[in-house]
């Protein structure tokens, strides 16, 4: 674990407590917890929530991406199905 005057220090097993177990399960699962707060300084804790949230932006902006992509392919697809039967339905009349 790094302190907060960025030092290195262990955790010997008898500072491991359940508390520290259940924070540590709630940081793994994602849930709202403490864990490694104490560790970090304000002004590295706001850093890296705005990278995370620049990160969320980014990827919703490739899903929303994503998904224009596959709706202008599906119109194209559309439009040339459409567009040949036209042609068909042309060249049957002029024939």
């Amino acid at each position: 674990m790094i302190d907060k005057d960025r030092t290195l220090t262990f955790l010997n097993p008898e500072q491991v407590k359940e508390s520290f177990t259940v924070e540590l399960g709630k940081y793994i699962l994602m849930k709202p917890n403490e864990f490694l707060t104490s560790i970090l300084d304000e002004d590295k804790n706001e850093l890296i929530q705005e990278m995370v949230r620049e990160a969320e932006r980014h990827r919703l902006k490739v899903l929303r991406d994503a998904e224009l992509r596959k709706q202008e392919e599906l119109l194209a697809k559309k439009d040339s199905k459409l567009f040949t039967r036209l042609k068909n339905t042309i060249i049957k009349n002029y024939k």
